[in-house]
């Protein structure tokens, strides 16, 4: 027996080293005199049980077990197959957010001035439902349509169309009854009319909001440059208080790193129960190095430990927590490298990022023109199969990485290539990691 090749060592404090195999997720924590053993003779002078433990791990393993592990694994990651639509209902919008990945912060035009006719959006709702059936034994599970743009309210009509057109679709067995929808707006377009739809039709609502001061909001401005932070905050309570159960996309900026007890007072106030952090994406104006994301990670990670008896889920973290505690291969990240996911804008362009709208890159197929080619499986697309293959596991150089497990690969995007890693994501993956092992000694020895 030998220490596995995946086998990592972190100092958990003065005293206990943990032995972690980044594939199997299972830490050992020895004594400092135990950890000197075993690196002094790969572990035969080891009591028993401490042998067994490690072996139970895979962090001592054979060559047998080591052999092909990789290719092992990369034969566990699911096929292709689309069961997320972003619609992009218009790509206009009201704000100007400094940040957006979208440009709409620049003057540029958007490749579409106009919303989504219904039209499109019937052929949108037909072609995604038509992917669904490609794989039967997969029909019946979660589907999701994701309203997205720009702003999307400010194509209300073509959303109440496409969730009518749905219904009618589920009626006669032409998509999955489990089919969620869900939308991520500004917030500030919503009124009585709009949240009670939204609330009729259980629509799952995200509005953003970057913290709960004017400075915390402060990159997040109308197209004429006024402040936005209080007509965002009225329009999340007159939706709380019309049965809306609102969660809120926080985008992680300087100024929202400076003051979480403010954001954590605000989510209390307004009970809101969950929300996600964004990690800025770098792009022409906006310079992002390796010393924000440790900083917005250590933020992420205090924010849960802040707030993990109180019952606000913050879904960044929790996707870590979740593979690491499950001992689960976390493969990705994000819906598109999963191979589950197109975007379809308002000129009916089929893509696979929503992230990649503005600048049409890797949009492979477009529901106006193409009608002769009436199946067109985009479960096998080479462009899917491409995007599926940037998950870590398939990556040579992720496979050394003690965070692989857990990962998921970040945002191809942020990379700048599909042939690099989202090298400023390593940072967050790995200090995620280190902190849930560090966390998990001191649950296990905890005696309260």
């Amino acid at each position: 027996m030998k220490l596995s090749n995946f086998a990592k060592v972190f100092q958990v404090n003065d005293n206990i080293f943990a032995y972690y195999h980044s594939l199997r997720m299972l830490p050992v924590y020895l004594t400092r005199q135990e950890h000197e053993i075993l690196q002094h003779d790969s572990g035969s002078n080891l009591t028993k049980s401490v042998i067994d433990s490690l072996k139970e791990a895979h962090i001592l393993s054979d060559d047998e077990s080591e052999a092909n592990l990789i290719a092992r694994v990369q034969n566990c990651v699911p096929k292709p197959y689309i069961c997320v639509a972003y619609l992009i209902l218009t790509e206009q919008c009201n704000f100007a957010c400094k940040y957006c990945f979208l440009g709409n912060s620049s003057q540029n035009p958007k490749a579409t001035d106009f919303p989504m006719s219904k039209d499109t959006a019937m052929k949108a709702l037909e072609f995604f439902a038509e992917q669904t059936r490609y794989n039967p034994e997969y029909f019946n599970e979660e589907k999701n349509i994701i309203f997205y743009g720009g702003e999307p309210l400010l194509n209300f009509e073509t959303l109440k169309f496409v969730v009518q057109k749905s219904r009618e679709f589920q009626e006669k067995n032409l998509i999955s009854q489990n089919l969620h929808f869900s939308i991520v707006t500004n917030g500030t377009l919503l009124d009585q009319e709009k949240i009670q739809f939204l609330v009729n039709n259980r629509i799952e609502t995200s509005i953003s909001l970057d913290g709960a001061t004017q400075k915390a909001n402060s990159s997040r401005i109308y197209k004429n440059g006024a402040i936005v932070h209080d007509d965002v905050l009225r329009k999340i309570a007159l939706s709380k208080n019309l049965g809306l159960d609102v969660g809120l996309s926080v985008t992680l900026t300087e100024e929202a790193l400076e003051d979480m007890n403010s954001l954590i007072t605000l989510l209390q106030k307004l009970d809101i129960k969950s929300l996600c952090f964004n990690l800025l994406h770098r792009n022409e104006n906006l310079k992002i190095d390796e010393d924000y994301y440790r900083r917005a990670s250590d933020f992420i990670i205090e924010f849960y430990n802040a707030t993990k008896d109180s019952g606000i889920y913050e879904e960044r973290f929790a996707r870590k927590l979740q593979s690491f505690v499950a001992q689960k291969i976390y493969f990705s990240d994000c819906a598109a490298t999963s191979g589950n996911q197109i975007v379809i804008t308002p000129d009916g362009k089929v893509g696979i990022c929503h992230a990649c709208t503005e600048k049409r890159e890797y949009f492979i197929y477009d529901i106006n023109s193409d009608i002769n080619d009436t199946q067109h499986n985009m479960n096998n697309d080479e462009n899917i199969l491409r995007w599926q293959k940037l998950t870590p596991i398939f990556r040579n150089e992720c496979v050394s990485c003690e965070a692989l497990g857990i990962c998921g690969g970040g945002c191809p995007v942020n990379a700048r290539s599909l042939n690099e890693i989202d090298s400023l994501f390593c940072v967050h993956a790995k200090k995620s990691l280190e902190f849930l092992i560090s966390k998990l000694y001191s649950v296990m020895n905890s005696h309260d």
